[in-house]
């Protein structure tokens, strides 16, 4: 049986988008998550279907 929470990619994308979206006050939605995906893609560039889905729509 497993315990605790699991922690998941989508987990990482989630907290790594938010802290370079409010860290310093530089980056940009868009920003934030390119380069979020940038690095989960760096990591795991033999699992797109890991990173793939993320995508920013909207201005």
């Amino acid at each position: 049986m497993r315990r605790g929470p699991r922690s998941t990619h989508a987990d990482h994308v989630t907290r790594d988008f938010y802290r370079r979206l409010v860290g310093d006050g530089t980056d940009t939605s868009p920003h934030a998550l390119h380069h979020t995906v940038r690095e989960l893609r760096r990591r795991k560039p033999d699992r797109p279907h890991i990173w793939a889905a993320y995508v920013h729509a909207g201005t």
